[in-house]
């Protein structure tokens, strides 16, 4: 087919009468009446066919309807005949769009608008936004640092520049930057958020400072006592006897309900729990679903679509149910819709799974976790790092369970006569630099050995480079690298584990998908447990696989378990045959065994929140 040439767009002066009509249908979207202005939106354009506004607006009514393959279409001829010189209708649309889909789409209108005024601030924070959502990182970076050109000290730009140095690896700069964002504007929460966070991630910064950091956040969005209604006698005494001997309604709110990594761990927990003691009720804060969406809904007692939501909106759907727990399983991360939380939509709130730290929020009661991660006294004192009562769900806080679609297991590099070769398919943003370097010693250890690394944030060319400039500032030659790019299929991924002899593992913020993964693969993992919940999910993962000498106490050590196991290529490769059979024997992969302890805890849970039975 002869392929069609590109649109030309047609001119189009603007009307009264088609100004009139998308200020009508504006009108309706503020009343909520969506509908109606789609309607008028399409009658005006029988008349004014392709008039720009009419096709934003017309965009927008679909859009709030979550009609968004047809809302697209419509702002991809917004943007084809928008008028010329107006950026602030590109920035507009370009926000419409991102909101849809962060894609290259949404990036060329922001850049297009910042073209045509590069003052335009809101342009510079879509730019770095986009590229931030959509793994640009080194892209992002720039954008930042120009946009601070023009608007020096601007707090959410400067927000956007630490957090790329974030996500491409940079920790320790990255919180060193959130350092002095926080110290100029100590009352953006923003910043005291991100500081937290990469704090988590450079193993940088004071326990206590940071915890306080995520209460004032949330104390600066407003969240606060009475913010919700207290519950009833009645719902009270429901609540107790449902926990006692009734069906526990537990709520899962996430964006990633779908193929994510947090979904790989709820999963099986759904699929061994018994429903008529647990009726788990989803709350998706994605904008898709997927087949794993999909298979999740099956085994959901309940599934609603909270995306694009209010808070407040999402708190009074999940508070309308009357769940008896409800889980937040994002945290502080993308998408969350953890500030629902605040409104204590369930008896009991919770924190679970999807971010390895407290939420700070004082809503919440409850954060599941395990002895290892969060030790009650050696090397540290967890609890008090915490703002929720821990529960420690022993011997792992976690259940995983083998992917259907694992290929087998293949021997290693080093027993095909390949150079011995580490690796690590942990995110970028884990890779700090005391790991990298922690690394280098290892590949100084064991001559001729290689690195590598496979990422998501690798199929950015500028991130690459970035990478490696990295590792040869810490001593690694580039040669001795190779750099994996992301694959489309699970089993390809998997599959590239073959290229792995032994996995380091990130620190101080482990990897935990990543690890199971690669136990899954027949590759053993070496890892170090440091004094954080992320620091020592290594140490449970290893522990409960019966592999706990792989984990050190230091960096001495890390390095003296990978050159060991280097060192033993016999016991390795009997290591490999063996492990994904250890794997699934051990308690990490007893699914039945960990959803009744799961059970039992927030059935205790919904006791000790509502009391002895009332008079």
């Amino acid at each position: 087919m002869a392929q069609q040439p590109p649109r030309t767009p047609r001119a189009n002066p603007p009307t009264d009468a088609a100004f009139d009509a998308a200020s009508r249908a504006l009108d309706l979207i503020d009343a909520n009446k969506v509908v109606e202005a789609e309607a008028v939106c399409r009658r005006a354009l029988m008349k004014h066919a392709d008039h720009p506004h009419l096709l934003r607006v017309l965009a927008n009514a679909l859009m709030l309807q979550r009609q968004f393959p047809q809302a697209q279409h419509y702002m991809d001829r917004a943007g084809e005949v928008a008028p010329p010189g107006d950026a602030m209708f590109l920035m507009v649309l370009a926000r419409m769009r991102r909101q849809i889909d962060p894609d290259a789409t949404a990036l060329d209108l922001f850049e297009r608008a910042v073209k045509i005024d590069p003052m335009l601030v809101e342009a510079w924070l879509g730019i770095s936004d986009i590229c931030l959502m959509t793994g640009r990182y080194a892209r992002a970076r720039d954008a930042c640092v120009q946009g601070l050109t023009h608007f020096q000290g601007h707090p959410d730009i400067w927000h956007n520049y630490v957090v790329a140095l974030q996500l491409l690896g940079r920790a320790e700069e990255s919180f060193e930057a959130a350092d002095d964002l926080v110290r100029a504007y100590p009352g953006y929460p923003h910043g005291l958020l991100v500081r937290a966070s990469t704090a988590m991630h450079a193993g940088m910064g004071n326990p206590a400072t940071l915890k306080e950091d995520i209460r004032r956040y949330w104390v600066l969005r407003g969240a606060r006592e009475g913010m919700t209604q207290p519950k009833s006698a009645a719902v009270l005494d429901a609540a107790r006897e449902a926990a006692i001997s009734g069906v526990l309604k537990v709520a899962l709110v996430s964006p990633d309900l779908r193929q994510h990594s947090v979904s790989y761990f709820i999963e099986p927990l759904m699929e061994a729990s018994d429903p008529s003691r647990v009726s788990f009720w989803c709350y998706s804060n994605a904008s898709r679903e997927d087949a794993t969406s999909r298979r999740l809904k099956s085994l959901a007692g309940l599934w609603r679509a909270i995306a694009m939501s209010s808070v407040g909106v999402a708190a009074n759907t999940i508070r309308a149910d009357a769940p008896h727990v409800c889980l937040d399983l994002a945290g502080h991360t993308a998408g969350s819709a953890l500030a629902a939380l605040a409104f204590e939509p369930g008896i009991v709130q919770g924190s679970f799974c999807g971010y390895p730290g407290t939420a700070g929020l004082d809503a919440v009661d409850i954060r599941i976790v395990d002895s290892l991660t969060d030790p009650a006294g050696d090397p540290y004192d967890a609890q008090a790092h915490s703002t929720e009562r821990l529960i420690r769900l022993d011997p792992c806080f976690l259940c995983y369970r083998v992917p259907e679609h694992a290929p087998p297991v293949s021997p290693g590099p080093s027993s095909r006569g390949e150079p011995f070769t580490f690796g690590s398919f942990n995110a970028l943003k884990k890779l700090s630099r005391s790991a990298l370097d922690a690394w280098g010693r290892v590949l100084t250890a064991v001559p001729d050995s290689r690195l590598v690394i496979k990422t998501l944030a690798l199929k950015d060319e500028g991130t690459r480079r970035d990478t490696l400039k990295r590792l040869e500032s810490v001593g690694v030659d580039p040669a001795r690298v190779e750099l994996l790019l992301p694959t489309e299929k699970a089993a390809d991924h998997l599959a590239l584990y073959s290229k792995v002899d032994v996995a380091l593992d990130s620190f101080p913020y482990n990897g935990t998908t990543t690890t199971c993964e690669s136990l899954v693969m027949g590759v053993p993992v070496v890892s170090i447990a440091g004094t954080q919940h992320a620091a020592r999910v290594g140490l449970s993962l290893l522990t409960n696989v019966g592999l706990p000498h792989l984990c050190a106490k230091d960096v001495d050590g890390y390095v003296e378990v990978a050159r060991s196991l280097a060192a033993d290529r016999a016991g390795l490769a009997t290591l490999r045959s063996t492990l994904r059979d250890q794997l699934r024997a051990s308690p990490l992969c007893d699914a039945k065994a960990y959803a009744t302890r799961f059970e039992a805890a927030l059935r205790d849970a919904v006791l000790r929140k509502v009391g002895p039975q009332s008079a």
